[in-house]
């Protein structure tokens, strides 16, 4: 059975060095992103990284973030609900 095309992680090889994450937001939006960090801030904020996966699908990515090791950051580029609305997250 084919894997939906919601479903999946398109990834990427590392490049070896980080790119700047607002970057990698405004390329990939309303997707999911898991970014190996290789820079962080004063307040050890992830600044810099390597794409490793994005994807519309937010299980896609968290269940591929589980096999992987290391300074690991998922961020979701689309939009939230305005004030007064709520989303549900079903895991």
């Amino acid at each position: 059975m084919a894997v939906p095309k919601e479903k999946r992680a398109i990834t990427g090889r590392p490049q070896g060095r980080g790119i700047d994450i607002h970057k990698l937001e405004k390329q990939y939006k309303a997707e999911w992103l898991l970014i190996r960090v290789t820079q962080s801030d004063k307040e050890d904020n992830p600044i810099e990284g390597e794409l490793l996966a994005h994807s519309k699908d937010r299980e896609t990515i968290y269940e591929l973030q589980k096999t992987l090791g290391g300074d690991l950051y998922i961020t979701y580029t689309g939009t939230f609900p305005k004030k007064g609305f709520a989303t549900l997250f079903r895991g």
